[in-house]
């Protein structure tokens, strides 16, 4: 729960709609700072002058909603539900009276109605909706009410007096506030449907005054002790009643608000210093000086336990917003202008709260963000803005100026951009093998940050590949607010190049006697050769046979190329190349190797004149006389298979080929 629900109270004692005598209030508004400062800053709502330096952070993007009014010239939004539910209270036409509001995305500003008269406002809401405030009676007469969308404002009584007022409540519907007794006195309150309005006391003093409360139901405040000789913070529970929280030594405290773990802040004069130091109350370590820039209170606090408020410097020459942890102590939010209060605080760490020039003429709201910094939330067109409250989704509300001069509800949707952009990569081309691209490749990207503008990038041209390479790569870099980042593509390969297949030493055509050296090579310049076929072709001709032969081959490189190639070689027979063959074969055999020259001779002679039938052979000759010849060159084959200088199997081989001539 946040303190400045409270606060507002502070407010209306300007638009004397509490007669601050009866209530004893008068000492309240003296000693609650931030309190004055939040009057001061909404009573010069109107005045509207030369526009506020301000250096906002670009990492936080702001989204400013005008929640308008019901009518007349004059809204203020007072608090905001998880569920973006607005709270707070607008002038109806010709500004005649003033209602209480809710406003949500859907429906709009909703016109709350009044207990009976012209005034009402909406100070607190839950997340179910359940709205808490004041609205006058008869008499003007503020009374404390509960709105719901159900049963409508109802009026929640007094505790004997005429008067009350309903400040906050939680999500359980218990409602706090303030309401005179009987005899006359403000006495701090606790309504719940079930019980009623239930007197919380006081702590021996005259009167008692509540600011918050949180889910467990209990509410902090402060009251005055005995003989209204101090002012004191006090904690009250169902089971435990109100009990006093001390102070830091001197003779004032007050507690302003309570985080859901019982951890409680506020403000207290040390001993001998009438300054106010800002303090955090816990059940096991009591009340804890948080120190002061100079003199400070603490108006809220977290779930985590991170307070904030204000504390004047050094000298008391300004006022500065403050955040406190446990782990870094108390940290100066500094200013965009003159002096910063802090007013509420999100579990996320988002602090809000408003500026104020020197001269005390002039304020602005402010989000403050660990990432972001101090931002100026800026304005509906006028010179002047107020933030009261902030939740857990970052949406702030409070009050603008506009360019006509009116003052008008806000709703600030904050977004800070804690990261840098989202730099994609997009490489298109036909992927081969091995990481391989066998085509042009194209490289364009996609740059997005959906927190806040893009601002600048390099490198993110689209790019394209259209020769092969080894590798290269591309770089694309991009910044917004939340930063910079950079992506690569990784190393881009491009081989569409076919591997290529040569064969060499191809004569052509050859005799039966010569020999066939043909090599095959296979070759990639680039991806290398993953596969091959090639092949070459080595031997005698006679051993491929009579006609036409082709070699072919492919390869393939890795990254999934294919190329090939082939080659076509033919062996001719002529009476004189077999002849030469049949020599040859004859002159190859054992029997013959072991024969003297002489003996040689004789057989070389007799190879010869088997041969001499194939001279007869010539292409006039027909298919009848060409066998003839082929007859008597097979008998004399056939005396040299006998005699022991051929094999059978050379013989055929010869006997074949003489069939094709």
């Amino acid at each position: 729960m946040v303190g400045e629900r409270a606060r507002h109270i502070m407010e209306s004692s300007r638009r004397e709609v509490v007669n601050m005598g009866r209530f004893g209030l008068p000492g309240r508004l003296v000693r609650t700072r931030p309190a004055r400062r939040l009057f001061l800053l909404l009573s010069l709502l109107t005045v509207v002058v030369g526009l506020l330096a301000g250096s906002a952070s670009s990492a936080t993007s702001v989204t400013i909603v005008d929640l308008g009014t019901l009518g007349g010239t004059r809204s203020y939004a007072n608090a905001v539900n998880d569920s973006g539910q607005v709270v707070g209270e607008s002038t109806t036409a010709g500004d005649a009276s003033t209602h209480a509001f809710s406003w949500t995305q859907a429906g709009g500003m909703v016109d709350l109605g009044t207990l009976g008269s012209t005034y009402s406002a909406a100070l607190a809401v839950n997340g179910s909706g359940q709205v808490v405030g004041y609205s006058y009676i008869a008499g003007n007469i503020p009374r404390a009410f509960s709105w719901t969308q159900a049963g409508g404002m109802v009026d929640l009584g007094t505790l004997g007096s005429s008067s009350s007022v309903a400040l906050a409540v939680n999500g359980s519907g218990q409602v706090v506030g303030e309401s005179g007794t009987a005899d006359n006195v403000a006495h701090a309150f606790s309504w719940t449907q079930a019980g009623g309005m239930v007197d919380l006391g006081t702590l021996g003093g005259s009167s008692s005054y509540p600011f918050a409360v949180n889910g467990s139901g209990q509410v902090v405040g402060y009251s005055f002790t005995a003989g209204d000789a101090q002012q004191h913070a006090f904690l009250w529970t169902q089971a435990g009643g109100m009990v006093d929280l001390g102070t830091l030594g001197g003779s004032f405290s007050s507690a302003l608000a309570v985080n859901g773990s019982g951890q409680v802040v506020g403000g207290s004069n040390p001993a001998g210093d009438g300054r106010h130091h800002a303090f955090l109350w816990t059940q096991a370590g009591g009340m804890v000086d948080l120190g002061t820039l100079g003199s400070s209170t603490a108006v809220a606090v977290n779930g985590s336990g991170q307070v904030v408020g204000e504390s004047t410097t050094a000298g008391d020459a300004s006022t500065h917003a403050f955040s406190w942890t446990q782990a870094g102590g108390m940290v100066d939010l500094g200013t965009l202008a003159s002096s910063s209060s802090a007013v509420a605080v999100n579990d996320a760490g988002q602090i809000v709260g408003y500026n104020l020039t020197a001269d005390g003429t002039q304020g602005r709201a402010f989000s403050w963000t660990q990432a972001g910094g101090m931002v100026d939330l800026g304005t509906l067109g006028g010179s002047t803005s107020f933030a009261l409250a902030v939740n857990g989704s970052g949406q702030v509300v409070g009050g603008s100026t506009t360019a006509a001069g009116q003052t008008h509800a806000v709703l600030w949707q904050t977004q800070v951009d804690a990261s840098p952009p989202v730099v994609t990569p997009h490489v298109t081309g036909t992927l081969g093998s091995g990481g391989w691209y066998v085509s042009d490749v194209s490289v364009s990207w996609t740059v997005s940050d959906p927190e806040s503008e893009v601002t600048s990038t390099s490198g993110c041209d689209p790019s394209s590949v259209t020769a092969d390479t080894a590798g290269v790569s591309f770089t694309c870099s991009a910044t917004s607010a939340g930063g910079t980042a950079s992506a690569s593509t990784g190393t881009i390969k491009r081989d569409a190049t076919n591997p290529t297949v040569t064969y060499a030493g191809n004569a052509g055509t050859y005799g039966l006697v010569d020999m066939v050296a043909i090599t095959c090579t296979a070759a990639d310049n680039l991806s290398g050769v993953a596969s091959s076929t090639c092949a070459g072709a080595s031997g005698p001709a006679w051993a491929f046979g009579a006609g036409s032969h082709t070699l072919s081959a492919t390869a393939t490189d890795n990254a999934g190329n294919l190329g090939s190639a082939t080659a076509t070689f033919t062996v001719t027979v002529t009476p004189g190349s077999l002849g030469a063959l049949t020599l040859q074969f004859v002159q190859s055999s054992a029997r013959y190797q072991a024969l003297s020259a002489r003996q040689q001779a004789a057989v070389d002679a007799l190879a010869r004149t088997a041969t001499q039938a194939l001279v007869q052979i010539v292409p006039r000759l027909n298919a009848k006389q060409k066998e003839a010849f082929v007859c008597v060159y097979k008998l004399a084959l056939n005396a040299l298979v006998r005699g022991g200088w051929l094999t059978q199997s050379q013989a055929n081989t010869l006997v074949g080929f003489a069939q094709t001539l």
